[in-house]
């Protein structure tokens, strides 16, 4: 039986998303989120558990970008911490519609998300 690493409900998802480390981007796609915590697929990235690494995903037209502490990591899968909570953008995935398989829509990447200025937690871009 495994233990719960999070406090808060996660919501599953298939969301493409983009792993910023050490100024690289890795392709990524988020199995699960909560308020605090999220879990990534990727199959090229290998951190050290306590990296900050950075997060970023397009949400029905709005880009996110959010810093994340690798908690453990396991084969192509990475469970991370969210350095800050994140209702907004939980708020809207689970509005988003289900497709079939009872998996949520795949949002398309619309740019690379390099931070901007270093220091910054989380930044949200609108068009």
């Amino acid at each position: 039986m495994a233990i719960e690493r999070r406090h808060q409900k996660r919501l599953s998802t298939e969301i493409d998303a983009e792993l910023i480390y050490r100024r690289r981007s890795f392709q990524a796609q988020i199995e699960n989120i909560s308020l605090d915590g999220v879990m990534v697929r990727t199959s090229s990235l290998t951190a050290p558990r306590g990296t900050l690494v950075k997060i970023g995903l397009n949400v029905n037209g709005r880009d996110w970008q959010i810093a994340a502490l690798v908690i453990h990591q396991d084969q192509n899968r990475t469970g991370m911490m969210l350095q800050m909570p994140q209702p907004e953008l939980l708020r809207q995935l689970a509005a988003l519609p289900l497709s079939k398989g009872a998996r949520r829509n795949t949002l398309e990447r619309t740019h690379h998300y390099l931070p901007a200025r270093p220091g910054i937690l989380m930044e949200r871009h609108s068009h």
